[in-house]
Formats: C-alpha cells, sequence, structure tokens
C-alpha cells in the first residue's frame, strides 16, 4: 500500500542520515518488497478487478488468486458452530458456504460427534443443504442425523453448481422416528439423500465412504451431468420401515468415466428397495459391488443427458454380487436414436429369487441379464459381450403354484417392436 510504502521511504531516509554504507541495501530492501507491484495491478485489472476492491478472485501470489490459496486452507465444522448432540444446521450450511467461497476449501467434522438437522419453519418441497458452488467435505466419521418429527423434504444435500467431494460421513434419516408421509402421487418432497445435479458435464463428483444407516426415500445418492468422478465404498441400508413409493433407487449415477467400486446395499427385502444402481452414462466401470435383497440389481441407460457422448458405451459391469434379485443387469435402451454399444459384462453373480427375503413373495417375473424395454425407434445394440457370469435361481414353494413366474438366465429381446432397432455383434460365452 502507499502508506506502507511513505515508512519505508521514510526509513530509507532515517539510514541516510545515520549511515551513507547501508544505502545500497536499503534500496534493495525497498526494491524487493514492492517488486512486481506494478505487474501484479495489472493482473488485477484483467481479472476484473479494476477499483472494486479486495475479491478472492485476485491474484495475490504468483499467478494464484487468493480463492486458489484459500483452497489449501482446512476448517472444521466446529469452526462454525456446530456442536455435537445439537441443531447444527446453520454451522452445517454456513461450512459449505465458505468452502464453495474459497474455492472448494476442505471443511473437516469430528470423528464420533453426531450433528443434529433441525431447521426451524423448514420449507417443504426444497433442500435442507445447498451446494452453491464447489465443496469438499471430509466428515471424519462424524453423523448427519434427522431430527425427530422434522417431517418430509426434497433433499437433505443438494448441489446447485460446482464440484462435490464428499467422504467419510454417516447420515441418519432417523426413519422410525420421522417417517415418511407422502403420497405416492406426491413427486416433490421425496427425500432424496444427496440430490448432485448439474447444468452441464463439467465438473467432478467424488463421493467415498458415504454410510446412509436408515433412509426410506426415493433416491439415495443421485449425480448426473458430471464429466469425471467416482462412487466407492459406500454402504447403504434400507429402513426397516415399510414403505410404499413409486421409483426408489438407491445409486443413480450419470458421472461420464465414474468409477462405481466397493459399494454395499442392504435392501433387507423392503418394499422401498426397488433398484441398486442406475449408470446413465458412458465409459463407467461398475465393479466389486454388494446387493442384496433388491427387485432389481443394476440398468444401463442409454441416457442423453450425458453430452460427452453418442451412444451409451465403452462401459464395463464386472465381479458384482446381487442376491434375492428379481431382475439383475439391465440393458435399458428406453431413449430413441441413442445407441448401447461396447459393453462388457462379465465376472458377475446374479442369485433370483421371487421372495427377495425370506418371507416375502414379491416379483414373479425374473431375468439374470436382459433387456428391458427394448427396442425404441432407431436403437443399435451392438459389440456386447455377456461372459463368464453365474446366475442361480432359487426356487420357493409358490413359485410352482403361480403360473406368472417366469425365470429366464439370460433374456435379449425387442419386446417393444420398436422401428430400426437390431442387435449385432453379441457375444455370449461361459455363463
Amino acid at each position: 500500500s502507499l502508506s506502507s510504502m511513505r515508512l519505508s521511504l521514510g526509513y530509507l531516509e532515517e539510514l541516510l542520515t545515520i549511515k551513507k554504507s547501508n544505502l545500497v541495501s536499503a534500496i534493495n530492501e525497498v526494491y524487493k518488497r514492492y517488486e512486481g507491484v506494478g505487474d501484479l495491478y495489472e493482473k488485477n485489472v484483467e481479472a476484473g478487478a479494476g477499483a472494486n476492491g479486495w475479491t478472492a478472485m485476485l491474484v495475490t501470489d504468483g499467478d494464484k488468486t487468493q480463492a486458489q490459496i484459500n483452497s489449501f486452507q482446512t476448517k472444521t465444522l466446529e469452526d462454525f458452530g456446530a456442536v455435537n448432540g445439537q441443531d447444527s444446521s446453520a454451522a452445517i450450511q454456513a461450512a459449505f458456504d465458505w468452502s464453495a467461497q474459497n474455492g472448494g476449501a476442505l471443511i473437516k467434522g469430528k470423528q464420533g460427534s453426531t450433528y443434529i438437522i433441525d431447521v426451524a419453519n423448514y420449507p417443504t418441497e426444497s433442500n435442507i443443504f445447498k451446494l452453491n458452488g464447489s465443496i469438499n467435505f471430509d466428515g471424519q466419521l462424524c453423523t448427519f442425523k434427522i431430527k425427530n418429527g422434522f417431517g418430509d423434504y426434497h433433499a437433505l444435500i443438494a448441489r446447485q453448481s460446482g464440484d462435490v467431494r464428499i467422504k467419510n460421513l454417516i447420515i441418519d434419516e432417523n426413519t422410525l422416528n420421522n417417517p415418511l408421509t407422502l403420497a405416492q402421487s406426491n413427486d416433490k418432497n421425496f427425500r432424496s439423500t444427496m440430490f448432485l445435479w448439474g447444468a452441464k458435464n463439467d465438473n467432478t463428483c467424488e463421493i467415498e465412504n458415504i454410510t446412509f444407516k436408515d433412509w426410506c426415500g426415493i433416491w439415495q445418492i443421485t449425480t448426473n451431468n458430471f464429466s469425471r468422478g467416482f462412487i466407492k465404498n459406500c454402504k447403504l441400508f434400507a429402513s426397516t420401515a415399510s414403505v410404499t413409493w413409486i421409483d426408489r433407487t438407491s445409486m443413480y449415477v450419470g458421472i461420464h468415466g465414474a468409477e462405481i467400486s466397493g459399494n454395499r446395499f442392504d435392501g433387507m427385502g423392503n418394499d422401498i428397495a426397488t433398484t441398486v444402481i442406475e449408470s446413465h452414462a458412458s465409459g463407467q466401470i461398475i465393479k466389486d459391488n454388494y446387493a442384496i435383497g433388491y427387485r432389481n440389481s443394476m440398468y444401463l441407460v442409454n441416457d442423453p443427458l450425458d453430452t460427452l457422448s453418442l451412444s451409451y458405451q465403452d462401459v464395463v459391469v464386472r465381479d458384482n454380487k446381487f442376491i434375492n434379485t428379481a431382475k439383475g443387469i439391465c440393458f435399458w435402451n428406453t431413449f430413441a436414436s441413442r445407441d448401447i454399444k461396447n459393453v462388457k459384462v462379465f465376472n458377475n453373480t446374479v442369485r433370483l429369487n421371487s421372495h427377495l427375503s425370506a418371507s416375502k413373495f414379491i416379483y414373479p417375473t425374473q431375468f439374470g441379464i436382459g433387456t428391458l424395454y427394448g427396442g425404441w425407434e432407431n436403437t443399435k445394440f451392438e459389440d456386447i459381450k455377456i461372459n463368464d457370469n453365474d446366475i442361480e435361481f432359487i426356487l420357493n414353494s409358490d413359485d410352482a403354484a403361480n403360473d406368472s413366474t417366469v425365470s429366464h438366465g439370460i433374456q435379449l429381446n425387442n419386446f417393444l417392436d420398436g422401428k430400426g432397432y437390431y442387435a449385432r455383434n453379441v457375444e455370449i460365452k461361459n455363463n
């Protein structure tokens, strides 16, 4: 600043009167202190700062902005007022806002702490925590717990923009003390736990080691329009309370090129456990996942929202285990004029069981690997490999008496008779 420069010049004058031999070192000190001030000013003008004062986008160190420097900082939820065992809703939102304002700076929870979510006069049909920019949160195995009698909501964590990095968090939606009350026709307050939906494919989404302790809404992890990322080592447990709903998918993944691996799902044979994973983007590797007690295990969807590819393509599904399910791995070419190409399905285990759990007869029509709603217009199904999978059938006593029970190991068909639909280069070996 000009004031500090005047002080330095005054210091230089003082040196001149005391000892002339210090002149050179004093000049060098002043020069080094203010070297590059002009260049820094030009950089900030180019960045749009002008005379508008300080912003986090100003260049402060070399070519780095203050926002980039801040991204190396770390704060805790406690720094924003979060307290174990008490309502910490405002503190959590403030922490997320700070992370977003500082380019995705790291926020940490405290291991073993339980932060209660209790928002007074919470508006329905809305989101509890909003991610308004890139955030980076390491929960350190803390817990976010919905309070008793909180009521229905749209989403616990909702992305508005930016990158998302969340790991090491336990989420307890407390359904025993906050049961879902909405009617089937209501699709607004459906309790999506993490609704990470973006506008375009240009961001990163990394979700790791999240435990969904108790849920009974529609979707637990919902992602779309990300260009890179992963979902790894998460655990999802359905509520023991029976809830009727229209559409329930535990993991909806629209991350282009994502690795979806090491996740564990327990539907407990409950009606709310409809689908384990929906893959909605190309380039994904789906491996080493385990699920039990879900009606449908996996949908591979030719979704046009993945604008980074013209087809649903280059996907690998391997070494997954789906136990007590009615439908295993489903090719779901539900959109017209969008092909499913170059998909490899191998070394998976599918155990078909119409009961899903020990005592409940749920679903009469079953298949291990197959097409679902296949055959929309101008859809191609080509370069598909289905090899080395194990498909097991469990026959229950009431299956034989139920004429509608149909089980197929592998069924690839076009039962909607779409125009221009065809399959080419399909390999089925060693199953």
